[in-house]
């Protein structure tokens, strides 16, 4: 058995790989069994068996390659979360909620004592899973496309990309928002975007999800709505009362064919007759590392 897996993506830039490297160190220096310290790839999160607990060090895609393999196993890992994107969602999420740690405590907290964190179940959408949101419309998309756009581009800081790829989607909102379809949509596994607290009764460790939407008015007062939106998510404040609309997912009906799934800005380049919203059976013990 592993005793510790660190993962990063394959692809992972300097910082990244000497921040592994540093805790792989550590680990190794404090276990009985160095060997069984493995520092692994995200995309295949387990070749060689899944780990006692797991590190890992990156952004929203490399976290969900790794929980997408975790999510429904009968042992999963004790997971732990080291930020390094622009905007870790979940990291966030966990954060604010006090479930946190350094990565040093991490690598050596006793594993009999795992009752004091909650068990957090992840968002699954059809065969996919997601950390904290998972987004359905025709803005996420249009945002996606930009994101990984402007990320292609050398030196360009992490918040400006950001801020260009929300820019970017409400620009092309003006011009292909139908009328009737949520310019919004998205379903939260915990109560937070980001930051931002915007639904604050959902229990973030429970089974139901809440769908966030943006659907009525004309297109032009769905458009300001939307801005309102950005406008306060930027400022780190909710949206004002009446702008996003709340439900359940026990409340949503079925999906329209041939939606795009878009899952933590990451674009998914696949079409789907159908997709299911919930959370895994079973679920995962995770903490943020600070």
């Amino acid at each position: 058995m592993i005793e510790l897996g660190i993962y990063i993506s394959a692809g992972a830039g300097y910082e990244v790989a000497k921040m592994a490297a540093r805790y792989l160190e550590i680990a190794r220096e404090s276990s009985a069994n160095p060997s069984s310290v493995q520092l692994q790839f995200s995309a295949n999160a387990y070749p060689n068996g899944i780990p006692n607990r797991a590190l890992i060090i990156g952004g929203n895609e490399t976290i969900r390659d790794c929980l997408q393999q975790w999510a429904n196993s009968e042992a999963p890992p004790f997971v732990g979360i080291k930020p390094m994107g622009t905007n870790n969602v979940l990291f966030q999420a966990l954060y604010n909620e006090c479930i946190a740690m350094t990565a040093d405590d991490f690598i050596g907290y006793d594993l009999s004592e795992l009752t004091y964190f909650p068990k957090f179940r992840v968002g699954i959408a059809g065969d996919r899973t997601f950390g904290n949101t998972a987004s359905f419309s025709q803005y996420d998309g249009t945002v996606a496309k930009v994101n990984s756009i402007v990320r292609a581009i050398p030196l360009v800081p992490g918040k400006l990309r950001l801020g260009a790829s929300y820019f970017g989607g409400l620009v092309e909102s003006l011009f292909k928002a139908n009328e009737g379809l949520p310019l919004m949509e998205m379903f939260l596994t915990t109560p937070f975007f980001g930051f931002v607290p915007i639904a604050p009764w959902q229990d973030p460790f429970g089974e139901e999800l809440t769908r966030v939407s943006i659907k009525e008015g004309s297109k032009w007062e769905r458009i300001a709505k939307l801005f309102r939106t950005l406008a306060a998510f930027s400022l780190g404040r909710a949206p004002s009362p009446g702008v996003l609309n709340f439900e359940t997912s026990k409340e949503f009906s079925a999906r329209n064919a041939n939606n795009h799934l878009f899952l933590d800005g990451d674009l998914i380049r696949e079409n789907r007759d159908e997709i299911i919203v919930t959370r895994s059976e079973k679920p995962l013990r995770v903490v943020a590392l600070v």
